[in-house]
């Protein structure tokens, strides 16, 4: 997720693609959570759509504050901010853990693991929604690059794309 982001410069569009993705594995949940074969599937899919983004935020951030003239050689700034960044993510999956046994109810039944899946997912899905103005924004950018550019871009996405077999020769 993070090598697709540098090539084409920016980093929401790929991270958008990447939570929506992320969301489909977490209400798939609520459709068959008894399977233990679909269960790993569905975890290692939701798992790598969710954890790429989650380790590539703080990472960027700091990428993009260490640019930053005045913040140049201050790493305890950039370190902090960036922990700031993953505590904040840290805190909020905490806070969803206390809502856990309010939504199920106290009762460990089917029925409320489900809405405990579909909350997850919409939760999912409105973070996934929180990226749509940045989206557009750096989907504008990326439209005026340079021709050249773009070729170079495209070239270097289609070489070390793991679609290979879908691209036209």
């Amino acid at each position: 997720i993070g090598f697709y982001s540098d090539k084409i410069l920016k980093r929401s569009p790929i991270l958008f693609i990447s939570m929506l993705i992320a969301t489909i594995p977490v209400f798939l949940f609520a459709l068959d959570s008894k399977s233990i074969g679909v269960l790993f599937i569905l975890c290692l899919f939701s798992g790598l759509f969710i954890g790429g983004p989650y380790n590539l935020i703080p990472s960027a951030i700091a990428q993009d504050l260490s640019q930053i003239s005045q913040l140049k050689g201050n790493k305890s700034v950039i370190a902090s901010i960036a922990g700031l960044i993953n505590g904040c993510g840290s805190f909020c999956a905490a806070t969803i853990q206390f809502f856990v046994p309010v939504i199920l109810g106290g009762k460990h039944q089917d029925k409320n693991w489900t809405d405990l899946y579909i909350v997850l997912g919409f939760i999912s899905l409105i973070g996934t929604i929180s990226l749509i103005k940045m989206v557009i924004k750096d989907l504008r950018f990326i439209s005026q690059y340079p021709v050249s550019l773009k070729q170079s871009v495209s070239k270097q996405f289609r070489k070390y794309s793991s679609f290979r077999l879908f691209r036209q020769q």
